[in-house]
């Protein structure tokens, strides 16, 4: 999906265990997504599929915006699948995996839906159009013979996202970085933005206003792939897109991470270890809930982007467990998709 980067990043991992396990392997998707995943497998055959593109509003409620959306995103769905119909029978393609398409689905090869939230989950004032919505995107979860939820058994992330009527398999955290040891500290805080506009921007803003005043090395990628901007700013690196080894590289290097509070962005972090300062997208009722679970456990710090002070975010981090607390459960994604190759 195009949302974000999130949902591409989770996908390399993948890739890589599809190619480890002899496949070949077909990219598709849209905006930026498809961006990143064209960088970080350039040899890859690579098909546009039809845009969400999906309006943040800069105030006002996200919910009552994503439910006027709706009609949109169904026709796109629909749009969609009727692409990927062409596709699967054009190009002979064996299996099909999607990172919440919903409309990526063919009922006459195997497939598999990775997504984290079976259940979406409503702020209160919406709480009475739950039932609807997730009635309307289950009937089209159900279409796929395999529901991969990427999370470990037991581990909570997830758990409020779930649902008892759709059956569904742990695939375990999926990050395109590796557990390696971290580097000798080059930067104090990194900070990684991330989401669709505006909210991309408007954090953006106020982390550059924040960094003027701050004393230390940092450096802070914008969330934009496709462009090539780097610029120093004193001790202040900044740059638009990082490929995924370099990135993992810099991240290591880094005392501290600044970022959302998705569930890409952790699983990333916790791949690394990371001691975070997490800022939930304004009126993402799941970003908000992860990032506070995490701070309650103290192993993460959150703070709201209304009332977020850099200073105060560094101190908080640094005093947190950090994401390496958890452990990590091995060989999950690869027993799925040998399951589903077979």
């Amino acid at each position: 999906m195009d949302w974000g980067l999130g949902h591409a990043t989770r996908c390399v991992p993948v890739v890589r265990e599809l190619q480890r396990q002899g496949s070949e392997v077909l990219l598709a998707s849209s905006g930026s997504a498809g961006v990143l995943l064209k960088q970080e497998f350039p040899a890859l055959s690579y098909h546009e599929l039809p845009g969400y593109n999906p309006k943040y509003p800069r105030n006002g409620s996200m919910a009552l915006s994503m439910a006027l959306q709706l009609p949109h995103f169904i026709r796109t769905i629909r749009r969609e699948h009727q692409e990927i119909e062409v596709l699967v029978k054009n190009l002979h393609i064996h299996a099909l995996i999607s990172d919440n398409r919903y409309g990526c689905y063919c009922q006459s090869i195997p497939t598999a839906f990775i997504t984290h939230q079976i259940h979406v989950r409503m702020p209160i004032a919406w709480s009475w159009l739950e039932p609807l919505v997730n009635r309307r995107l289950q009937s089209f979860v159900r279409r796929f013979q395999y529901v991969w939820v990427p999370d470990q058994v037991d581990s909570g992330l997830t758990s409020r996202f779930l649902s008892s009527t759709i059956p569904f398999e742990h695939i375990g955290w999926l990050s395109r970085f590796e557990a390696l040891p971290d580097q000798p500290a080059k930067y104090q805080v990194m900070a990684i933005l991330s989401g669709p506009e505006p909210q991309r921007s408007v954090f953006e803003s106020m982390m550059r206003k924040q960094f003027k005043t701050f004393v230390g090395r940092a450096l802070m990628v914008t969330g934009q792939p496709g462009e090539n901007i780097l610029v120093k700013d004193g001790l202040l690196e900044i740059v638009s897109h990082l490929p995924a080894s370099q990135m993992e590289d810099e991240v290591r290097k880094s005392e501290v991470i600044v970022a959302r509070s998705g569930y890409s962005t952790i699983m990333d972090m916790i791949a690394l270890g990371k001691k975070a300062a997490l800022v939930p997208t304004p009126q993402q009722p799941e970003q908000q809930w992860l990032a506070t679970v995490l701070h309650k456990e103290g192993i993460a710090f959150c703070q709201d982007q209304k009332n977020f002070v850099l200073e105060e975010a560094i101190l908080g981090a640094r005093a947190s467990r950090g994401l390496g607390a958890y452990l990590k459960q091995e060989g999950l994604l690869a027993a799925q998709i040998k399951k589903l190759l077979s």
